[in-house]
């Protein structure tokens, strides 16, 4: 929860999931901005497989939820496996459904034994 978010007591120890935030619109700021592709976000988990995707509404965050993500994932850039990244689905702007879909399918694509 909140706490989670905020980097709390749990975050980040064995027995959390890497939290990866889905954020639209990805550019190469973005990635130098501490969000990156999803799927080689992933790939780079090694053995992780402990992943939980939070995933916007439809029309996307609202201001502020950006201004707390920007913060939060600004706190782990250049941190190997942080238990927090902002990650983008791409250059599209998507339906919430999609967006779900689509998260889960990079991590099910990266995660195929």
């Amino acid at each position: 929860g909140e706490n989670y978010l905020k980097g709390g007591e749990n975050a980040g120890t064995a027995d959390c999931r890497t939290l990866l935030i889905c954020r639209e619109r990805a550019s190469v700021a973005d990635v130098n901005d501490g969000r990156a592709r999803v799927v080689p976000v992933l790939r780079a988990l090694n053995d992780n497989q402990r992943v939980s995707l939070l995933v916007g509404p439809e029309g996307g965050w609202s201001v502020e939820e950006e201004e707390i993500f920007d913060k939060i994932c600004s706190k782990y850039i250049g941190r190997i496996d942080p238990p927090i990244r902002c990650v983008s689905l791409g250059t599209s702007v998507l339906r919430a459904e999609t967006a779900c879909m689509m998260a889960v399918g990079s991590w099910a694509l990266t995660n195929d034994s």
